[in-house]
């Protein structure tokens, strides 16, 4: 399969799954109270953390590989399985203390039973590995569906019967099974009773770059949650974590797809940098046309569709969601530049710079959490990001030899049919009152006409892709 269409089979899968969260999401937060999410924010907060090691970075290293053994795959099989049964001892002795920590006796009960997902999910790793280095993304995709499907019409089930968080939990555990089942039965990958070591070394020295970069990582997206949850409380929490949840929506259902794909495509061509430089400025292009509307969009109305979709009970998210709304357009693009690091066989790069990234994120949102609100956090949050992706870009494009120029000729127009697409909705406002929902249709109308006519009158490329579609 080729990089275009796994892509197009990846975006098929986010945006079906965007579909299906998004819509069980709202049932979800209506039912359940408020306080609730933000248990299960910190319970995935916990389970993200220990993630961080689940695998240690050997399944990217099979990906990134040129050539791979059988043997050495049965033997990172086995070492991923006796890891994940001491994270489930790691979180069954510390359950108590996380409990205290944050001051919820409800932890305990949530994250011992979420551990069983460390139990399920090394199955199918190397068979997931197999798919992706094969580009059958359109086997993965349909397995992802079908399970997200079972396992949200499970959650809005029990949250019906009234099982509040465990409805959540559930649903969660249910996904990794289903998901971890098909592939399983699918594939038909079964390891052999190989451990060993000499194959192991070979990937260690690429793959601990990879989990003390993800490690990093993992720190800078949930430092502001891990904060916001012991200094500022569970409720604040939820009420960030719901903005954040609905920003990360059309980002990961945009750029995560894309990332996924570009990964692979890039080991494929790793010495060859014109090539890449073509890959990644056309990535980059469809990737803004798509992000930065959302983005600006969804700034545009953050009040409007936080009282739509999930009530008033849920207001509180709307000027954080803003502030995140711009960090997603940001992230859209900066989030690729993981792929070509690792892609080129760079993890030591994205290691290297990464911690000054990380750092000066935790000390601006530690800012925030000394001014005391979510909305600081956000804010203080989008000015880390900000000064961080100045040197991100500099250093990723002089990697693979690529024109600061050329970038930027890729994205502006995008930029700049999405701002003032922003702007006209919001001086349209003051004029428009005809009820919460027929409002909303006619901002989000106008703005994707506003968008798409600047976008086709001005980008040729687009008329071009357009005329070829059609021919």
């Amino acid at each position: 399969m080729s990089y275009l269409n796994s892509v197009k089979y990846l975006l098929f899968n986010r945006f079906s799954t965007l579909i299906i969260t998004f819509l069980s999401g709202i049932y979800l937060a209506r039912l359940i109270d408020v306080k609730e999410f933000g248990v299960i924010a910190i319970i995935n907060i916990i389970t993200a953390f220990f993630s961080t090691f689940k695998e240690f970075g050997f399944t990217t290293s099979l990906i990134q590989k040129k050539k791979v053994t059988d043997r050495l795959y049965s033997t990172i099989f086995w070492f991923n399985y006796i890891l994940s049964f001491f994270i489930i001892l790691i979180i069954i002795f510390s359950a108590n203390w996380l409990s205290e920590f944050y001051k919820e006796p409800k932890l305990v009960n949530y994250l011992l039973f979420s551990s069983l997902s460390f139990l399920i999910s090394p199955l199918s790793s190397i068979s997931i590995v197999i798919l992706s280095r094969k580009l059958k993304f359109d086997l993965i995709s349909k397995v992802n569906i079908l399970a997200i499907t079972i396992s949200s019409i499970t959650s809005l089930i029990l949250a019906f019967l009234g099982f509040e968080g465990w409805s959540i939990i559930f649903q969660n555990v249910i996904l990794i099974l289903m998901n971890t089942l098909i592939i399983f039965i699918k594939v038909r990958w079964y390891p052999k009773l190989i451990f060993d070591l000499s194959d192991l070394k070979t990937v260690f020295s690429f793959s601990s770059y990879i989990t003390l970069d993800t490690l990093f990582n993992y720190f800078a997206r949930n430092i502001d949650n891990i904060l916001i949850g012991k200094f500022l409380g569970i409720q604040p929490l939820a009420y960030y974590n719901r903005a954040y949840t609905l920003m990360l929506m059309p980002v990961n259902n945009i750029s995560s797809a894309v990332k996924q794909a570009l990964f692979p495509a890039i080991s494929n061509i790793q010495g060859n940098n014109e090539e890449i430089k073509k890959v990644y400025l056309n990535t980059i292009f469809y990737i803004s046309l798509f992000s930065f509307p959302a983005m600006f969009g969804l700034f545009a109305i953050s009040e409007e569709i936080i009282l739509i979709l999930y009530g008033t009970k849920w207001i509180a998210s709307a000027t954080v969601l803003k502030y995140l709304c711009l960090i997603g357009a940001i992230q859209s693009i900066l989030t690729l530049n993981g792929s070509i690091y690792n892609g080129k066989g760079r993890a030591d790069l994205a290691l290297k710079y990464g911690v000054f990234f990380k750092m000066n994120i935790f000390v601006f949102i530690s800012i925030g959490i000394y001014l005391g609100s979510i909305e600081r956090v956000a804010l203080c949050y989008l000015i880390a990001c900000s000064i961080n992706s100045i040197p991100n870009i500099f250093i990723m494009i002089r990697l693979i030899e690529l024109n600061f120029l050329d970038m930027i000729r890729n994205i502006y127009l995008q930029f700049l049919a999405s701002f003032f697409m922003l702007v006209v909705i919001v001086l349209i406002k003051p004029f428009i009152n005809n009820g919460e929902v027929f409002n909303i249709v006619i901002y989000i109308t106008i703005g994707i006409l506003v968008y798409l006519s600047l976008i086709l009158i001005f980008s040729f490329k687009v008329r071009k892709q357009i005329c070829s579609s059609i021919q």
